[in-house]
């Protein structure tokens, strides 16, 4: 970490016990534990799968593969990865298909927590409160939530923004995922977001933290 960073002495120390508190947390996790139990299910039948199936990725990802599909355009080439990989996933089966669906889940998890949410509060500080209104709770995993806010806000929030909701229904911050802008019959507009609740989050700041200003 020192090398990486170019930092030492208590710096270094305290991003290492961060770092240490942040895997532990993980390892505590739902997706975590599913996963812990996947690797010990996978049978022999389930690793030759694996293996033959990462071996048939490899060609179909190959520089000379995605080139063929699309030279230049960088959106078609990252499409067509994501297919593929979806494909390859799709196609197993048993403990081969539980590994790669609870380790799917367990390495999105340490993107969203260890990379995605690091940024957005190393960017932008404590999360905002927003005041939602219109709000439906949609289920799913991680529970996917939408509200609306002001137009007020066009500039204020963006996708990958983590807020808190004037809403007691959710307690959790949340990571907006879509947004869009509606207007009434009486010409007023509305921010239209989508967004997935951050489960436990609500006791990773205190009380303050939710009046953050706007």
């Amino acid at each position: 970490m020192d090398s990486n960073l170019d930092v030492q002495g208590l710096l270094a120390r305290d991003l290492a016990e961060s770092a240490r508190a942040v895997a532990s947390a993980l390892e505590r996790t739902d997706e975590w534990a599913i996963f812990r139990e996947a690797a010990k299910a996978l049978d022999e039948v389930g690793k030759a799968n694996l293996r033959a199936t990462r071996k048939h990725l490899t060609d179909l990802l190959a520089p000379e593969a995605v080139d063929a599909h699309e030279p230049d355009l960088m959106l078609p080439r990252d499409e067509y990865r994501t297919h593929m990989t979806s494909n390859a996933i799709n196609s197993l089966e048993g403990t081969a298909r539980s590994y790669a669906d609870a380790f799917t889940a367990a390495n999105n998890l340490i993107e969203v927590c260890a990379s995605e949410i690091f940024g957005q509060l190393a960017m932008y500080g404590n999360p905002i409160s927003l005041p939602a209104t219109q709000l439906s709770l949609h289920g799913g995993t991680p529970t996917r939530v939408s509200f609306e806010i002001p137009e007020t806000y066009v500039l204020t929030v963006d996708c990958g923004n983590v807020t808190w909701l004037h809403e007691p229904l959710v307690s959790d911050a949340v990571k907006i995922e879509s947004l869009s802008t509606r207007v009434n019959a009486t010409g007023e507009a509305r921010l239209e977001i989508e967004a997935t609740i951050l489960d436990n989050t609500g006791n990773a700041w205190n009380d303050t933290s939710h009046e953050a200003s706007t």
